[in-house]
């Protein structure tokens, strides 16, 4: 059996969240509105630097609104790009 080994950044949803906020000076942001997550989720992301994608109209609009409808991709990916996480595999995993 091929295998693939793999390093892994994990982060529990409401501490992404909430350096969301922080990093983009919004006062909402909620990853699992945003991701349409369940309870006991996984959500996995690639990111790199530099960025495979970054939606820049939504992410301009969310750093002037805070509006956002499915943006946790370029999100990372943008922060990726400003030195604030590094590029990796990520998960984000959701539990209440």
């Amino acid at each position: 059996m091929k295998t693939i080994k793999k390093e892994i950044i994990e982060v529990d949803y409401d501490v992404f969240q909430e350096k969301v906020k922080d990093f983009y000076g919004v006062k909402e942001f909620s990853f699992v509105a945003d991701q349409e997550a369940s309870n006991d989720s996984i959500h996995e992301f690639s990111v790199s630097n530099p960025a495979d994608y970054i939606d820049e109209e939504e992410m301009e609009e969310f750093k002037k609104t805070g509006k956002y409808s499915f943006l946790t991709d370029s999100i990372l990916n943008d922060m990726c790009e400003k030195g604030e996480i590094e590029p990796g595999d990520y998960i984000i995993n959701v539990c209440w």
